[in-house]
């Protein structure tokens, strides 16, 4: 499981975090928690490119907007297919689709930006669940890319007023948090302290929500007898940036 743009400090397993997120918090209690890990690039494509192959992003060539990887790369579903693997990818990012040389190894490729299907925590989760109930009997790798800490912040309203319960007028909009961080980066937009905390409560209720069916997944591999054969990794591909360094997003 890659969690797109989660910040490691967004957790309490890595610092002392405002944000809610117990399903997480009961994940990392009873698994194996890597303290010094460091993305290999502040963008999605090199930096998932990098968790699929192995390889550093030089190497790979997944490097630019336009670029696809190196048709000479051998990606981790390549591997587990020729070993007798059913393999699958969920993938909730556009930047990792067939064209950019991603679909490869795979049984079953989704991507859910690109086949404009519903992209939550909850459907992507969902389908996830139903997936590996179908492939209990194989030997299966999945790799799960969920987006919900990714511009645009949309929370749910109960995940946002755990954050930010007061009424808000400003500037700063759920669906065109994405713009107003690049018009921000091009000095065409100002934030105040007032719009900067509503900014960073829509993205802390973005996590909450994600955790929320982060757990319900793992409760329904539970329910299923499908987690003592199961190993579940999980990593993000990158953090977010609000503002430690006068700036905000990634890339």
């Amino acid at each position: 499981l890659l969690i797109d743009t989660l910040r490691a400090d967004a957790l309490t397993a890595y610092a002392q975090s405002r944000i809610q997120s117990p399903q997480m918090d009961r994940f990392s209690r009873d698994g194996l928690v890597f303290e010094r890990c460091q993305a290999p690039s502040n963008w999605t494509k090199p930096s998932c490119a990098t968790v699929l192959t192995g390889l550093h992003p030089p190497t790979h060539r997944a490097l630019t907007e336009s670029a696809a990887m190196s048709s000479s790369v051998r990606m981790v579903s390549e591997m587990f297919q020729q070993g007798g693997f059913q393999t699958a990818a969920m993938i909730a990012n556009g930047y990792m689709a067939a064209e950019f040389g991603f679909n490869r190894g795979w049984n079953l490729y989704r991507n859910y930006i690109r086949e404009q299907l519903q992209t939550e925590a909850e459907h992507v989760f969902s389908d996830a669940a139903e997936w590996l109930e179908q492939n209990r009997d194989n030997r299966s790798f999945l790799y799960l890319q969920t987006i919900d800490p990714h511009v645009p912040y949309d929370p749910p309203e109960e995940d946002l007023r755990l954050y930010d319960a007061n009424s808000y007028d400003g500037p700063v909009r759920p669906r065109s948090t994405g713009n107003l961080l690049e018009e921000f980066k091009r000095e065409r937009v100002t934030l105040n302290g007032r719009d900067r905390n509503r900014l960073r409560a829509l993205y802390d209720g973005e996590v909450t929500y994600h955790d929320r069916f982060f757990g319900r997944f793992i409760d329904r591999l539970r329910e299923q007898n499908l987690l003592d054969d199961t190993l579940i990794i999980v990593t993000s591909d990158h953090g977010e940036d609000f503002f430690e360094h006068s700036s905000v997003g990634q890339g």
